[in-house]
């Protein structure tokens, strides 16, 4: 079994893969991602945050008709 990832090195890993002009997803992920500064690591690779983070993603992308998506798909899945 993998170790648990830490939500925090995968949501930087997902903003830089975002497209600028996607402002409304960038800035939640940035909220999400500051809010992670003082959390304990075994907290950042909780089952809490990381359904946080996915419905922040699946919120703001409902298909996956553009390479960027399916990149953050990748990241999130781990694959």
């Amino acid at each position: 079994m993998n170790n648990p990832r830490d939500v925090a090195t995968v949501c930087k890993k997902v903003l830089n893969v975002i497209p600028p002009l996607e402002l409304e997803l960038i800035s939640e992920l940035n909220k999400f991602y500051e809010s992670l500064w003082n959390k304990a690591p075994e907290i950042r690779k909780g089952a809490e945050l990381w359904k946080q983070f996915g419905y922040i993603l699946s919120s703001n992308i409902t298909e996956m008709d553009q390479d960027w998506k399916r990149t953050v798909l990748k990241l999130f899945n781990n694959i």
